[in-house]
């Protein structure tokens, strides 16, 4: 049997209605599609440059003693979704079981994007003097 909907009301064995069945943590939230901000050129090359290399690391991390693997890879995710909604969505979902480390990702996310627009200038002026 396919999972209801959202939309459809689904009952249990003794008649009762169920709640609607919650949101995936992988569906795109509204807000976020409309917080992409694209980056100049060449810092969004930088940026993918050194997200693909963690993860080549981490994916030799894997194999190889004295490198974490696994940690590796999500700090590579982690720099890739700066520039990318693919890989956020696919970070929020793997870290959705971790809501603390979730949370700290973000904020790190956001304190990325801060040092990435007071460096490129897409930031406010006041911002730019830290």
């Amino acid at each position: 049997m396919y999972p209801p909907t959202p939309d459809q009301t689904t009952f249990d064995e003794l008649g009762r209605q169920l709640p609607p069945p919650p949101a995936r943590p992988d569906d795109p939230d509204p807000a976020e599609a409309t917080a992409a901000v694209e980056l100049p050129f060449w810092p969004r090359v930088g940026l993918i440059v050194v997200g693909v290399l963690l993860l080549l690391v981490g994916v030799a991390g894997l194999f190889l003693p004295g490198i974490q693997g696994i940690v590796t890879i999500l700090v590579g995710v982690a720099v890739l979704s700066l520039v990318s909604q693919r890989a956020y969505r696919f970070l929020r979902w793997s870290l959705s079981r971790w809501p603390a480390a979730l949370e700290r990702v973000e904020h790190l996310r956001e304190k990325a994007n801060g040092w990435i627009d007071r460096k490129t200038g897409r930031g406010d002026p006041k911002d730019a003097c830290r």
